[in-house]
């Protein structure tokens, strides 16, 4: 993944690891858009921002 480019709802954007590298969660896009912004170091918790997804606002 990365900025700008378009993304699908359920599309995979992500995972995360325990310490070791083991993975906890595969993260998935709640909303299709574009990626405005992504946050890629550790550490993280669960419930925070890992990106953010721009969507065209409905007419």
């Amino acid at each position: 993944m990365q900025v700008s480019i378009f993304i699908k709802k359920g599309e995979p954007v992500g995972y995360s690891t325990d310490f070791f590298g083991n993975t906890l969660e595969n993260i998935k896009a709640s909303q299709s858009g574009m990626i405005l912004y992504m946050i890629g170091t550790p550490p993280i918790n669960k419930g925070e921002t890992i990106m953010n997804v721009g969507i065209e606002p409905k007419q």
